[in-house]
């Protein structure tokens, strides 16, 4: 186990921890270790400094290597059997050593031919070439890349024949020189055309041979975007050529064809995308604001265009009832049925409510927290699917200390993609007028309040914004990926799984910010996390049992400084049975739903500790163990995708439908380019995003396709949504008004309240007047 105050990421790769490593030193047992006595020389620790690290304490001057009793460079160690070693000794006596060069292997290696290599050492036999990252053909028990096995081959079948240097077979008559290279005299053509070059003239362009047309050609300017020859037209642009038809909009990849272009991040972009993606954006007609705008409802609006989204007329005086995220006047808003308004009321209260919550939490002192009080985490990896081995020390791990850190659960290029989505996408950050990536002055608290589905985080010092959008891509590709589901699989002991919940929470750096004169950096720390509210999203009094887990992937690196998560170790077995009988709930805070905050005085908060680790890292922990998020005090940001599955309930067909249902009616607001919905077999033709690029395995988790029938059922599963849900499709044009007061009130009357406040907002559009709302 590695621990590093400075750096927790380096990672042992190719390390293998020995099964004992005291009797291999020579050295005698250690008698059992009481924690109030040193780690070394087991005398009382006393009121003296002491240095909690791994799973022992020590005094200051003892805690040096087991193996060369010298102190720790730059605070890094590894932690075997009990016992310290720094880095040096701890590769020589229990890593793994390279079969190339018979040393020590720190860092990334290799496990090829039963044995491990420094990836600089696994070369082929023959030409030496790294065959690191490929494939390799093992010929006469030694490593070959596959031309050298293949000539290897051939000259063992035919020993005095002549190897053809092109195709690498044997040549039988005549044969052509080149450079020194025997090939046969088909192969001396063109590499492109593969026309023959004899009686004609051939050159050479990057180690391979070109008629002259050809090779003109590969001398000619290269569209930036399809890499090919421009030989008419060209648009010069960003500093590189394009094909006219080429040069498009990066995010609608519509060419601009003579239209005006504006430019973001070396990118160019379309006006109405621009504005859309980085500028303000109508929220009715979806089209930029130049000028002045009403801000109202979450959104902005032209003057003209902030109408009641029922009868379709200005609002006077700018005064508006809010109702499922659009503005309405008070007129028809008074016309919906009176259980709608009666749940829409309970949701502003609600909201009201957890502002007060987060205003008074902001005043709350924050409790002091030891920046080096961190948990060195062994970090642990699961193939896909999962081993014997891996799903063992899997659970012993979560048994133990009632959380789980998993490496490698994104690759680079899917952290690269999330974190590129988040900030781009109406739906997330990209969803704030003004907010810029590299521009930190659009970081405060006006700009970053504007932030889709804030909830009230600024005054947290961060933001969450959902993850389940319907033009999302890499968020659904994160939160449907084999490696996650198999590992709460694993933990839940279930492999039917329901996708429970996904967002991002985002964390601004606070630390050496270029906001001073002339560049100066400055620090913000009103942008911090203001207060601890250590807490359960379990209630300890109505559900004292194991109930499920939580998840987060981070897209940072989670270090002791970055912000992000903490909790208090094993305290989910017996601890949290016990914890109730003394904690009446009425002496106890609450957030409304089963949060419970843990009481400032308690003294469990003198236990939380901070997990690290790597990006692209899976932390899944047990729903009874006290957790929050501390605060960001670094110069980078802190990004993290929640993640949380609950078992799907079995025999339960009725649930599952609904399930179904719900999904696939996510599923039909799916739009084109054009922002036409789409029909729902061609959204999920489009392998893109949502719902798409889904799996069989993602369309069971999300719901879509229950898990008693196979995911080829998927297309009856549409064709009998569609038949159920014909009225409730965006096409009702042919419907008239008192036809839609009727289908809306049988929804009501079967519970479907969604459905119904749709389908009576079309109905009062057409005719304010159509009927009197029903009573329930």
């Amino acid at each position: 186990m590695a621990a590093n105050a400075d750096d927790l990421f380096e990672q042992l790769a190719g390390a293998d921890a020995a099964a004992a490593a005291v009797g291999e030193t020579g050295e005698a047992d250690d008698v059992p270790y009481d924690s109030a006595n040193c780690g070394r020389c087991n005398e009382p620790l006393g009121d003296g400094p002491a240095i909690a690290a791994g799973s022992k304490n020590y005094h200051p001057h003892h805690f040096t290597c087991k193996h060369c009793d010298q102190p720790f460079p730059n605070g890094e160690f590894f932690e075997e059997a009990g016992h310290p070693y720094c880095p040096t000794d701890f590769h020589e006596l229990f890593g793994s050593r390279c079969k190339g060069c018979g040393e020590a292997i720190v860092g990334r290696c290799i496990t090829a031919m039963d044995a491990k290599w420094h990836p600089d050492h696994f070369v082929c036999i023959e030409c030496k070439k790294s065959l690191a990252g490929g494939s390799f053909i093992k010929f006469e028990d030694e490593a070959h890349c596959k031309p050298c096995a293949r000539e290897k081959k051939k000259k063992r079948r035919q020993p005095d024949g002549i190897i053809c240097a092109r195709c690498k077979e044997v040549i039988e008559g005549e044969f052509i020189t080149l450079q020194g290279q025997k090939m046969h005299p088909h192969h001396f053509s063109c590499h492109k055309c593969k026309c023959s070059f004899k009686g004609a003239n051939c050159h050479e362009y990057e180690g391979r041979l070109y008629c002259e047309p050809h090779y003109r050609e590969l001398l000619a300017a290269t569209c930036a975007q399809c890499r090919k020859p421009i030989t008419g037209r060209a648009v010069t642009a960003l500093g590189r050529q394009w094909h006219p038809e080429h040069f498009c909009c990066a995010h609608c990849e519509q060419p601009f064809s003579g239209m005006n272009f504006m430019t973001k991040n070396n990118k160019a972009y379309c006006e109405t995308h621009y504005f859309q993606l980085f500028g303000n954006m109508c929220k009715w007609c979806r089209k930029p604001i130049s000028g002045s705008g009403v801000r109202a409802a979450g959104g902005m609006f032209h003057q003209e265009h902030f109408l009641c989204s029922i009868c379709d007329k200005p609002i006077s005086g700018g005064k508006f009832v809010a109702w499922e995220g659009k503005p309405n006047c008070k007129s028809c808003y008074t016309k919906l049925p009176k259980s709608v308004r009666d749940r829409e009321t309970k949701i502003l209260a609600a909201e009201r409510k957890r502002e007060k919550e987060a205003a008074k939490a902001a005043r709350t002192p924050l409790i002091a927290m030891d920046p080096t009080h961190t948990i060195p985490s062994e970090v642990l990896r699961l193939s896909s699917p999962p081993t014997s081995d891996e799903l063992a020390s899997l659970h012993a791990h979560f048994d133990d200390r009632g959380y789980v850190v998993i490496a490698g659960v994104l690759e680079p290029d899917a952290i690269e993609a999330t974190i590129d989505e988040l900030w781009t996408s109406p739906e997330l950050l990209g969803g704030a007028p003004g907010l810029s990536r590299t521009d930190p002055t659009t970081w405060c608290d006006e700009i970053w309040g504007q932030v889709a589905g804030t909830g009230g985080g600024v005054s947290k010092g961060f933001v969450d914004v959902s993850g389940d959008g319907t033009s999302l891509a890499a968020a659904w590709h994160n939160r449907t990926a084999d490696r996650v589901i198999d590992a709460f699989a694993a933990l839940l002991g279930t492999d039917r799984l329901w996708l429970v919940e996904s967002r991002f929470g985002v964390m601004r750096p606070t630390v050496g910010l270029e906001l001073g004169p002339n560049g100066a950096a400055v620090d913000r720390p009103k942008w911090r996390t203001a207060a601890s509210w250590l807490h359960w999203d379990q209630n300890p009094w109505l559900e004292p049992g194991f109930r499920g887990v939580q998840g987060i992937l981070t897209l940072t690196d989670a270090t002791p400084t970055s912000g992000g998560f903490c909790c208090v170790p094993g305290f989910h077995a017996a601890e949290f049975a016990d914890w109730p009988a003394a904690h009446p709930p009425e002496t106890v805070p609450t957030s409304g739903r089963p949060l419970v905050v843990v009481p400032a005085n308690d003294p469990m908060h003198d236990r939380v500790v901070r997990v690290c680790a790597p990006a692209g890292s899976l932390i899944i922990w047990d729903s009874r163990l006290p957790h929050q998020n501390f605060p960001n005090t670094d110069s980078s940001w802190r990004i993290v995708q929640y993640i949380t599955f609950d078992r799907a309930p079995l025999d339960d067909p009725e649930a599952a439908s609904l399930r179904s249902a719900r999904a696939l009616r996510k599923a039909s607001l799916v739009r084109d380019a054009a922002g036409s919905p789409l029909a729902l077999a061609d959204a999920f033709a489009d392998t893109s995003r949502f719902p798409g690029l889904l799996t069989d395995r993602g369309l069971q988790v999300v719901g879509i396709v229950p898990y008693d029938q196979p995911p080829s059922a998927l297309p009856d599963i549409i064709a009998a949504w569609e038949a159920n849900n014909s009225v409730d499709r965006r096409d009702v044009h042919g419907l008239s008004a008192r036809e839609l007061f009727d289908a809306a009130s049988a929804a009501e009357l079967s519970g479907d309240i969604t459905r119904a406040t749709r389908l009576y907002q079309r109905a009062f559009r057409l005719n304010p007047n159509v009927d009197a709302a029903p009573r329930l």
